[in-house]
Order: C-alpha cells, then sequence, then structure tokens
C-alpha cells in the first residue's frame, strides 16, 4: 500500500478497504452455508452412501467381514449345538472367534473351496 499524504487519498483507501470487508464477508457467509448445508443428517447419509458406492475395497472388505461372523457362528452353533456348559461356552466362542479371523484373512481360498463343493453336489455328473 502506499503512503497516503492527504485526506482524499485517506478516504479512498478506507473505501477501498470497506468494499474488500464487505466482499470477504459476502464469501465467508456463503463458505459457512455451504458447510452447515453439507452437515445435515440427509446430506451426511447421501454422502456416506455415495462414498460406500465409490469404494470397492470397502465393499469386498465388509463381505469377508461378515462371511466370516457367519461362518464362525455357524460352526461354533454345528460344533456344540445347544449346551449349557460354561466351559463348551468359552470354547465355542474361542473356535467361532477363531473360525472368523481365518475366514476373514483368507476369503479367496475359502471362496473357492467353497465353489468347488457347491459344484461337485449340485453337478449332473454322478462319478
Amino acid at each position: 500500500m502506499q503512503n497516503i499524504n492527504n485526506s482524499t487519498g485517506l478516504k479512498e483507501a478506507i473505501l477501498l478497504l470497506e468494499v474488500q470487508q464487505n466482499r470477504q464477508m459476502i464469501e465467508l457467509k456463503s463458505q459457512f452455508k455451504a458447510v452447515q448445508q453439507s452437515f445435515t443428517p440427509m446430506n451426511l447419509i447421501k454422502s456416506t452412501f455415495r462414498d460406500f458406492k465409490e469404494a470397492p475395497d470397502l465393499k469386498t472388505n465388509l463381505l469377508n467381514t461378515a462371511i466370516g461372523l457367519t461362518t464362525g457362528i455357524l460352526s461354533k452353533k454345528l460344533l456344540l449345538g445347544g449346551s449349557h456348559n460354561p466351559l463348551l461356552k468359552i470354547v465355542g466362542t474361542l473356535v467361532e472367534i477363531g473360525v472368523a479371523g481365518i475366514v476373514t484373512k483368507h476369503p479367496e481360498g475359502i471362496k473357492a473351496t467353497g465353489m468347488s463343493l457347491f459344484k461337485k453336489i449340485f453337478s449332473g455328473n454322478k462319478s
């Protein structure tokens, strides 16, 4: 900024600064409204679903985790049935966690084995 030597120059500088301040205030209000709008519950839900659609790894990980948990629960039920023995319940829970962890960490091998078993069971060829 230049040195101001007279009252006219001072008035012009003040006017320019006031115009700049008004412009910045309008921009700030606009940005605030945009941020406020993005944090409405409906927009948060929409953005979450949009992110979920755009993240294929997230879908795969979620599916693998769901398969792992389901397999763990089924293995516990098959192993223990409806036992009321507290020691067997603890062992069953450990088996459930272990199977779920293995299936979640190695989904491709589990899927391939499952598909081959499925094809063998339901194929038309009698060997």
